[in-house]
């Protein structure tokens, strides 16, 4: 069964009082505030560096677009993980583990996470991530992959090493594909990217 949305009597689907609403904050009630995307909220409170921080965070990993009032059950994996990530940020971790952190992001935007990400690494904390992107991929140290095909035709580790040493591994089933990226093809209209698939998609990270 379709889940039912009805309106609450008392506050009009706000989800606010009229005590909370008679408040405002830079000419805005809350209930306005929360349909503001991250961009939006950060012009209407620079001023105030407890609230334009964690709104920074969020804009650094590419959640500038992203409604305050949004709920989480609306948002994708990729975007849950990008969110945790923006709340660790603010916090003293030496380790990440992120599980496909660029799922539903514009290749602008994953320029910019990984931009993120070397500043991350830079400062001396440690990145774990489980990723398909190519992109990502060519920017690791190291690179565990495992396969070699998906769910239970996988489960083992058929490649491990750095970037380089994967282009020329016989074993790894990724490799091909990354010196095609990394060489500028259209590696998914590739002939052994059409004979492999699925297969292919789901094993690399």
């Amino acid at each position: 069964m379709d889940t039912a949305e009805v309106p609450c009597r008392s506050c009009g689907g706000s989800g606010y009082s009229d005590a909370a609403l008679a408040v405002k904050i830079a000419g805005r009630t809350i209930a306005d505030i929360a349909t503001l995307p991250v961009v939006e909220a950060l012009k209407a409170f620079s001023d105030d560096s407890a609230i334009a921080a964690p709104l920074e965070r969020m804009r650094d990993v590419g959640l500038a677009y992203m409604r305050l009032g949004q709920q989480l059950n609306s948002l994708s994996g990729g975007e849950r993980q990008r969110l945790r990530l923006a709340d660790e940020l603010g916090r003293e971790s030496s380790t990440y583990l992120l599980d496909e952190p660029t799922s539903g992001l514009h290749m602008a935007d994953v320029d910019h996470l990984l931009g993120l990400f070397d500043q991350l690494i830079e400062s001396g904390k440690s990145l774990i991530v489980v990723e398909h992107n190519l992109q990502v991929i060519s920017k690791a140290d190291w690179i565990v992959e495992m396969g070699p095909g998906p769910g239970k035709r996988g489960g083992r580790v058929i490649f491990k090493g750095s970037p380089k040493e994967m282009l020329r591994s016989k074993q790894s089933i990724t490799g091909p594909f990354l010196k095609g990226y990394l060489e500028g093809q259209d590696w998914r209209r590739s002939r052994q990217w059409q004979a492999s698939g699925p297969t292919v998609r789901s094993t690399d990270g």
